[in-house]
């Protein structure tokens, strides 16, 4: 077998040449290697690969769905991994570390809802932290599950001052600690 080293084109179609795919870049022991280009139907990368996989920086478009999204940052092994920053149109901005494709810290800022949190995030979901909701100029400290306040936390207006504090599940305070 002998496999192609150097820069090259790789063409490949997939479900009778409806899905195209067109790789310009290195190749080491005929993988993607390097620094390259791959554009398909929805979605473009410019970045670093390894072994046939994303792997170091690059810059992943997506046009799926009629929605915009880019992802700028690090990657391993094809998912995002390090630092980066990921933003979806008109919809979130993510900015922090990443680890096996789904935020872990950092900050996401929702554009529709006008939301900014700040902290941890687990499955790209998030947990604990800081939460600052803009049209309300409250900021609630704390525990986050499934985009309510879940355990213990406090809120307070713009200038600090606590309002409420205790334990809280699904964003009612149910325990006062005063």
């Amino acid at each position: 077998i002998e496999y192609y080293d150097g820069f090259g084109k790789l063409v490949s179609y997939k479900n009778n040449a409806e899905l195209r795919t067109t790789y310009i870049g290195r190749f080491e022991y005929g993988n993607k290697a390097k620094f390259g280009v791959e554009q398909g139907n929805d979605y473009e990368y410019i970045g670093y690969w390894r072994a046939h996989l994303k792997n170091g920086y690059g810059y992943l478009r997506n046009i799926e769905y009629d929605q915009e999204n880019y992802y700028i940052g690090t990657y391993k092994n094809n998912q995002k991994n390090g630092i980066g920053c990921f933003v979806i149109k008109d919809d979130t901005t993510s900015i922090g570390q990443y680890s096996k494709d789904c935020l872990v810290e950092g900050m996401r800022y929702n554009k529709i809802e006008n939301i900014v949190y700040k902290g941890r995030f687990k499955e790209d979901a998030f947990v604990f932290g800081e939460v600052c909701f803009l049209n309300d100029g409250l900021i609630y400290y704390g525990e986050y599950k499934e985009n309510y306040k879940n355990g213990f936390g406090y809120l307070t207006d713009m200038s600090g001052v606590v309002i409420s504090q205790g334990k809280w599940e699904m964003d009612e305070l149910i325990l006062s600690i005063v």
